[in-house]
């Protein structure tokens, strides 16, 4: 989840709480409530002047009067904090929406873009660099390329190209079957690697579309292995997807998925 949506959420949360509190209060009754903690137990008084310090006992049958003063006093400070809280988190909002620091690279126009070193990317411009760079790609039986992506370019079954076009579709950048070099000094060619613009990190997509063969189980869970070998880990950095006879891509799961994790 991107930090502009995490932090309307919040948004959300502090209006709702803030309507709450207000209910509370036009209800609640005059005064405060002072609390004094004894030997024998604690006691409660309703201080409704000011310059009244201690003020009234409040009997013990009288529980639902101190209940009412203690949600009013709990509202009554809710309400200052979250006041506060949402009114600098509005002007953030704006902020980031409109003014953030990251697009200063991106209005800055091209013949300028072109004679200074960045020190902030916007995440489309990160996106844009990285989807630019030159990579290698893999050069293994090429034939077996055989269905064009939205984006143009051929991969190797109808399942990848149904996971291509999500990608696309998402707007998340990707690379296929580019070239991975392990801590090991090994080689591998995820089949799809994705730049997760916001935590600037990349994350490999495995899909394993053959389960049902037992060689091929075995190749693909080796696989994994190597990968966690490597400090790529399922859930983190690493997403597995299968198929077999009667297990099939579940499209919808699979995005809500990447989404929570990218």
């Amino acid at each position: 989840m991107k930090l502009q949506d995490e932090l309307l959420i919040r948004k959300a949360s502090l209006g709702k709480a803030l309507l709450a509190a207000k209910k509370v209060l036009d209800h609640a009754p005059d005064g405060k409530l002072r609390i004094s903690r004894k030997k024998t137990g604690v006691q409660f008084y309703h201080v409704k002047n000011p310059k009244d310090t201690r003020g009234r006992y409040i009997k013990k049958e009288q529980i639902d009067l101190v209940k009412r003063l203690a949600a009013k006093g709990y509202a009554s400070r809710l309400k200052r904090r979250a006041t506060r809280e949402l009114r600098v988190l509005t002007e953030y909002l704006e902020i980031i929406s409109d003014k953030s620091a990251d697009r200063v690279f991106d209005e800055i126009g091209e013949t300028r873009r072109k004679l200074v070193t960045p020190i902030l990317l916007s995440e489309s411009r990160r996106a844009e660099i990285w989807m630019n760079e030159e990579f290698v790609s893999n050069s293994f039986r090429p034939e077996e390329k055989k269905y064009e992506t939205h984006r143009g370019e051929l991969v190797r079954s109808k399942s990848e190209l149904l996971i291509a076009n999500m990608y696309a579709e998402l707007g998340i950048p990707y690379r296929y079957e580019s070239e991975l070099v392990l801590k090991d000094g090994g080689r591998m060619f995820p089949d799809f690697t994705l730049f997760d613009t916001r935590r600037r990190r990349l994350i490999y997509h495995e899909h394993f579309g053959m389960m049902d063969d037992a060689d091929y189980w075995d190749n693909a869970i080796r696989k994994i292995e190597r990968y966690q070998k490597n400090g790529i880990f399922l859930g983190i950095n690493l997403i597995a997807t299968f198929e077999g006879r009667n297990t099939s891509l579940n499209m919808r799961e699979l995005s809500q998925s990447i989404l929570s994790l990218i």
